[in-house]
């Protein structure tokens, strides 16, 4: 798909579509074998309910997997960025996956659930974790903060309270990030 930037002129954006709509024709035409690999078609139309509701009810008549809305989160304020997938999905069938393309804030995702959509991805946790950063039940949790090194009560740290001592200080990217990955890995594991 072509993911125009934000703000386009509507008639870019109806040329985006059409693009978009011919490159999912060509990948269907392609992959004739979906036995063991799903398809997503993508829906496009920025900001215009007419585009949206269009490139929907093109790419739903083509039959895939799954629905993708694209085009969301590239520089909207949040208000255009919900009314872009209120304008998508009511074109979209219940019985197929919905798929919200590039949003990952804690709210993206209740508001995305609200609006019908099923499942998500982002670069947005990995981008926090690769600055120490961790998204919490608490809000967003810099591990960076020395509070954090030995905070009993921290909801940062649940798995490692035994063994403290062997909490880190990160200089690196790369530290952080495999340090949250192991908490993650850990926590899932404890609750299996």
């Amino acid at each position: 798909d072509e993911c125009p930037p934000y703000p386009a002129t509507h008639e870019y954006m109806k040329n985006s579509v059409e693009r978009t709509l011919r490159w999912m024709k060509r990948s269907l035409d392609a992959h004739k074998d979906r036995e063991n690999q799903a398809i997503f078609g993508i829906v496009q139309g920025g900001e215009f309910e007419d585009l949206r509701r269009y490139s929907a009810e093109e790419t739903v008549k083509m039959n895939f997997d799954g629905y993708s809305v694209g085009g969301v989160s590239v520089g909207e304020d949040p208000e255009t960025k919900l009314r872009m997938i209120e304008y998508a999905t009511p074109y979209l069938p219940k019985d197929k996956i919905r798929y919200l393309m590039g949003v990952g804030e804690p709210i993206d995702l209740i508001d995305g659930v609200i609006r019908g959509i099923d499942i998500f991805d982002c670069v947005l946790p990995t981008r926090l974790a690769r600055h120490g950063n961790a998204l919490t039940h608490d809000g967003r949790c810099n591990l960076r903060n020395a509070k954090h090194i030995k905070d009993l009560q921290s909801s940062v740290y649940p798995v490692l309270n035994d063994d403290l001592d062997s909490i880190p200080l990160f200089d690196d990217e790369v530290g952080a990030t495999d340090m949250i990955y192991d908490l993650f890995l850990n926590e899932t594991l404890e609750y299996q």
